[in-house]
């Protein structure tokens, strides 16, 4: 799905996690889970609910080759931002339970890297898409 207002894409597929992924990306914040590394990605985990958690995000800096981001059992949508401090309320795309997103950005020439929030239903793993 491309989104009309950033240069970027999220298309998806099922599928699993790459064999070969690019760098892991750099995690910003955790909120209602943890993130365990495995394999060159980040597996995140929503914590148990409970009255006093946060909603579960993982908000990451986005590899320059871009984010594969696999949704296990639930569904996960994306926001991305660049420039703001925040992230916007509208979402980049979702990624459907059982099924496998890619994120990535047009080259351009500003220096500031692009970064996002991943806010699933249930487990996601998040991987650098390879070069």
């Amino acid at each position: 799905m491309a989104c009309g207002r950033v240069p970027s894409s999220l298309g998806t597929a099922v599928a699993e996690p790459p064999a070969d992924p690019g760098p892991a990306p750099t995690v910003d914040a955790v909120a209602g889970g943890e993130t365990t590394p495995s394999d060159g990605c980040l597996e995140f985990a929503p914590a148990p609910a409970g009255p006093a958690e946060p909603a579960p995000a993982l908000e990451l800096t986005v590899p320059a080759d871009g984010l594969v981001i696999t949704a296990a059992d639930g569904s996960a949508t994306v926001s991305v931002r660049r420039f703001a401090a925040g992230f916007p309320e509208q979402t980049a795309g979702r990624v459907a339970a059982g099924g496998t997103g890619l994120l990535a950005f047009r080259p351009d020439l500003a220096p500031a890297p692009w970064h996002a929030r991943v806010v699933p239903e249930e487990r996601v793993t998040v991987c650098g898409a390879p070069s």
